[in-house]
């Protein structure tokens, strides 16, 4: 396995080049989410409690975005290695219109009517209105994160991930200051509790597209072509369709999917779904080189793909899984030892404590695993076209086997904590094999470019 490791020096010059602004561009992303969780935190149990519960169906509009970001990586990648700027604008221009008119409806069916969403996800009437409260103020917020994300995503896929690194910064730091000013009311604002939190990310979201559209304005390396980005033409509106679509479809359900799990915590109790909320923020930082190594794998190899260098497309792939691998233990065994010191933060009982840490023991265990799945289903599969099977063993796990058994040990069997969450585990360890099956097989890898007038 270490042999893989072997590398000329540029190789890992590329990739650090790559990966770390990802990486980094991550972590402000979700050090928005986590500011929110912080900051709420000194309210109450309740109030981290409905702010994830209407999250949730936000948390699928994101997914979905970053479904339309990585389903158009994977001709973005393969055309920057062709150097066709033209087709890639038409790409980009496809992308903004689906992904706006989608969140445009969900956004708009939050913010009309919050109270039935999240009476979905639980039966406490005073949770059901804080999330509420939360919904309709930042139901806006995602729908314009969307038009931005998906120009920084196509940036990132032509090796420029700076760009979106800096951006997020900034829109990082809006967010904090403006949360401490509405949450709490200070400088002569008026304390909106859990509605400043989500008042104060649809401001942040404002700013993040105000400089994007300047920077788009501004930017030589890869210039707006308005006349080709909403001409796509039948040709690449039919590729978009068969490479791109299965992987929003895939984001998509996944989301759903995932969304559900707070709703079996939820109805658990309040303490449950307050340690599963901070240990899903605090695992998804400790999980962000994951984010950065898969969609580094997805320019690197569709790169060499689009430029016919297959033999050393299939070098890097076994190159990337031992680091995306090593890199998740590295997190793994950090996150491990935190998990004491994270769970006094939080002015929680003793009792939500305990549970808090016993799920980040289990986060820490799966996170090598879920480094690894990333990189194989997100980077590599993706990358060369094999979108369909990713889509087949990142759904299926999720939804006949994790899911169901997940439901079926709170409800039925009121197991504890820690065996509800073992079927979490299992299906991502399916996962993995599945896709380590396939990219041994080889044979799976396709130039997808073609010559568009």
């Amino acid at each position: 396995m270490l042999t893989s490791l072997r590398r000329p020096r540029t190789f890992y010059k590329g990739l650090l080049a790559l990966a770390l602004p990802i990486i980094l561009q991550n972590l402000i992303t979700l050090s928005l989410s986590m500011t929110d969780t912080l900051f709420l935190g000194f309210l109450g149990e309740n109030e981290i409690s409905a702010v994830t519960l209407a999250n949730a169906p936000f948390f699928v509009i994101l997914l979905m975005i970053f479904g339309f970001q990585s389903g158009a990586s994977v001709l973005i990648s393969q055309y920057w290695g062709k150097k066709d700027l033209s087709t890639i604008n038409r790409i980009v221009g496809l992308s903004l219109m689906i992904a706006f008119s989608i969140t445009f409806v969900v956004s708009a069916v939050c913010w009309a009517f919050p109270r039935l969403i999240t009476s979905f996800f639980t039966d406490d009437p005073l949770l059901i209105r804080l999330s509420a409260d939360y919904m309709s103020y930042a139901a806006p917020a995602y729908l314009v994160n969307s038009v931005s994300q998906v120009y920084l995503g196509a940036c990132r896929n032509m090796e420029d991930p700076k760009s979106g690194m800096y951006i997020m910064c900034i829109a990082m730091l809006a967010n904090t200051g403006l949360n401490w000013i509405f949450i709490f009311g200070n400088l002569g604002a008026p304390r909106m509790g859990v509605q400043g939190a989500a008042f104060a990310t649809f401001l942040s979201r404002v700013l993040e597209l105000a400089i994007t559209a300047i920077y788009a304005w501004r930017n030589k390396r890869f210039p707006l072509m308005p006349r080709l980005m909403f001409r796509p033409g039948k040709a690449l509106l039919s590729d978009y369709m068969r490479y791109a679509a299965p992987v929003v479809l895939n984001e998509t359900l996944w989301g759903l999917g995932t969304s559900l799990y707070p709703a079996i915590f939820g109805r658990m109790g309040a303490d449950v779904l307050a340690a599963y909320t901070v240990a899903m923020n605090v695992e998804r930082i400790f999980n962000v080189t994951s984010f950065g190594l898969s969609n580094s794998a997805c320019v690197i190899v569709g790169k060499e793909i689009g430029a016919g260098q297959m033999t050393k497309a299939y070098d890097a792939c076994d190159t990337l899984k031992v680091i995306s691998f090593l890199a998740g233990a590295l997190s793994g065994v950090l996150l491990f030892f935190c998990r004491w010191p994270i769970s006094n933060f939080f002015e929680f009982p003793e009792s939500t404590r305990a549970i808090l840490r016993t799920v980040l023991m289990l986060y820490a265990v799966r996170l090598p695993i879920n480094n690894l799945s990333n990189t194989l289903v997100v980077g590599i599969l993706r990358a060369g076209g094999a979108v369909r099977y990713a889509m087949a063993v990142d759904i299926m796990p999720l939804w006949l086997f994790s899911l169901p058994l997940t439901t079926l040990f709170a409800f039925v069997f009121e197991l504890p904590v820690l065996v509800v969450f073992l079927p979490i585990m299992v299906g991502e360890t399916v996962k993995v094999l599945a896709c380590l099956w396939k990219i041994r097989r080889r044979g799976w890898m396709h130039n997808l470019t073609r010559d568009i007038l």
